[in-house]
């Protein structure tokens, strides 16, 4: 039976890109080093390619690729989460698209709440209306006070800003106009495809953060994919070599041993995708705000919280707690389990 390789299926239906993806789990299970469930990222991923017709067609050595890059920083692609992306490029050297992977807002944001020495990072837009202002040196510091009832839109925003609270009691930000993020787009390899025009907003918000993240006390491993991305879509960073295993079956087997199979659930980029059997809810926005505030109070040892969600529960922020989760570590801090030290 003859051999079929990744990029030799490029025109493949999705399932014999599943097959081929199921052929390669090991390396993918590798790469995740057991912080997420491969079946699982499997799902997301395959969800995420199908429907897009420039994804199924992209090789599968490139597909393959970036999916490695992502389980490497532990991380779901897809717009369901914002983590990350998948985004198609046609390359005439290869003749055929060529899938890229690039790090979405939420994405950037999760990489530095990893890190024990960062109780919170946010990034916002500044519209026209909004009162903004910005101040640098001792005592420095940012205000913004948005138009509540105006338009919050491309058209009328004036640039992004993100700030990080350490636990220390300090803080940090950094700010960007439209003009600087505009000139980053201009430069970047897809600034006329994939979330630079979909997701523009949330594009201009993880500008702002990836620059503010060289200046924070982030894990080394944190830091180089950050660094990695920004090379990516400069367009700076060498494509990735992978040894993949070959698929040993003829395109009618793998599409009739596929069909066989029971179709992988959808998920949808819905707030009804939590209701559905198995679904994880995560923690609510009231939740992570009364959390960050808590953390960010004399009341509360964030040192211990931080080595209870390190130890017990097995993440590294409380940004990725369930929503159940969140409620448990909500009543501990209540019943003051978490009382600071005195002296």
């Amino acid at each position: 039976m003859d051999e079929v390789t990744g990029n030799e299926i490029i025109q493949a239906p999705s399932a014999m890109l599943a097959h081929y993806l199921k052929k390669n789990e090991r390396k993918i299970e590798l790469s995740l080093s057991g912080a997420l469930p491969v079946d699982k990222f499997l799902q997301v991923s395959l969800n995420t390619i199908r429907g897009n017709d420039k994804l199924e067609k992209s090789t599968p050595d490139s597909i393959l690729s970036s999916l490695l890059q992502a389980a490497e920083i532990r991380l779901f692609p897809g717009s369901t989460l914002g983590h990350a992306y998948l985004v198609p490029y046609w390359s005439n050297k290869v003749g055929a698209f060529i899938c890229t992977y690039i790090l979405g807002y939420k994405g950037m944001i999760a990489l530095c709440h990893r890190s024990t020495k960062i109780l919170k990072v946010e990034a916002q837009t500044v519209h026209e209306g909004d009162e903004f202002t910005v101040s640098y040196g001792q005592g420095g510091g940012l205000r913004h006070e948005p138009d509540a009832w105006g338009e919050r839109s491309i058209g009328n925003c004036l640039g992004a800003y993100a700030i990080a609270h350490l636990t220390n009691g300090t803080f940090l930000f950094e700010r960007m106009s439209k003009a600087e993020l505009e000139a980053i787009r201009g430069r970047s390899k897809s600034g006329n495809n994939g979330p630079w025009m979909t997701d523009r907003i949330a594009m201009y918000c993880k500008t702002a953060v990836r620059k503010l993240a060289r200046w924070l006390p982030l894990e080394p491993c944190d830091q180089e994919a950050i660094a990695d991305d920004e090379a990516r879509d400069l367009g700076f960073a060498q494509a990735r070599d992978v040894e993949a295993e070959p698929v040993e079956s003829p395109a009618a087997e793998l599409n009739a041993l596929m069909d066989a199979q029971e179709p992988a659930e959808v998920i949808r980029d819905t707030e009804a995708a939590a209701e559905e059997p198995g679904a994880v809810e995560m923690l609510t926005m009231d939740q992570e705000h009364q959390l960050g505030t808590w953390l960010g109070s004399d009341e509360v040892n964030a040192a211990k919280v931080f080595e209870y969600l390190t130890v017990v529960v097995g993440i590294s922020h409380y940004s990725e707690l369930t929503r159940e989760g969140a409620e448990q570590l909500i009543e501990m801090i209540d019943a003051q389990a978490f009382m600071p030290t005195e002296e």
